[in-house]
């Protein structure tokens, strides 16, 4: 299967289903994170939809803020594992631009 992605001659397609998965992928990851936390902060599925597809298309997380006190940024409340997993989707961002600009 991984062969014949490479072999697509409108690979702006595969690009872009790539991302698609990605996205999915991470948001459910985002989802079970916030679930193993202890704090009673848990955030519906489609609430990480949207923050996955911000940090794929590195737009930014900025904006997010907790609710009830303005100016706390998501990140300073979150886990260590949310953490590992935004860094992880970032770096899946570069090694896929990578990999199709190679090809």
């Amino acid at each position: 299967m991984f062969i014949n992605l490479v072999n697509i001659k409108n690979k702006g397609i595969v690009y872009i289903f790539l991302n698609c998965i990605i996205i999915i992928i991470f948001s459910i990851l985002y989802w079970i994170a916030d679930r193993l936390q202890i704090e009673d902060m848990n955030d519906p599925w489609y609430y990480w939809l949207y923050f996955s597809s911000i940090t794929q298309t590195t737009i930014g997380y900025s904006g997010i803020v907790y609710k009830g006190e303005p100016g706390v940024n998501i990140m300073t409340i979150k886990s260590n594992i949310l953490r590992s997993c935004v860094f992880l989707q970032i770096l899946s961002v570069i090694i896929m631009n990578g990999y199709f600009l190679l090809f």
